[in-house]
């Protein structure tokens, strides 16, 4: 069983779990990439193309900030060397690329689709795995 599909929750009726893509590297948690498989159950709520939009802008923003192959290697094979010193600089560039992540998603629950509130998207992480959480709202409520 991989490790991946135990550390992701599953779907639930009001939050739909957007993976890791299949071919995404992890570092500390965070994976490099989200599956951009429109899932079925978002047809009543976004378009394809919105759904498509969102999910390359979060994955541009984390390769943007992702650490390069020099880099994750320099800090995993000197680890034992300099006491973990060395992964200083892998884990400098998961920390942005998570913030910039985070900020992604504000943007798009605050612009994209501020018109259609119907979902909310935000980020599912722990110390294995990381996901998006696509917060199905069905019925809306007006506030003045």
């Amino acid at each position: 069983m991989c490790l991946r599909s135990c550390c992701v929750p599953p779907s639930t009726s009001s939050v739909l779990v957007i993976p890791p893509a299949p071919n995404s590297t992890c570092i500390g948690g965070l994976y490099s990439a989200f599956d951009e498989d429109f899932p079925m159950a978002l047809e009543m709520y976004l378009s394809h193309d919105e759904f498509t939009e969102a999910i390359t802008m979060l994955n541009d923003a984390l390769q943007m900030r992702w650490p390069c192959c020099l880099c994750t290697s320099y800090g995993i094979l000197c680890c034992p060397f300099t006491l973990g010193l060395s992964y200083f600089f892998p884990a400098l560039c998961i920390r942005e690329a998570e913030s910039e992540l985070r900020e992604k998603i504000g943007w798009i629950n605050r612009e994209c689709i501020r018109e259609r509130s119907r979902v909310r998207w935000s980020l599912g992480k722990n110390l294995f795995a990381s996901w998006v959480r696509v917060i199905l709202v069905t019925h809306i409520t007006w506030s003045d």
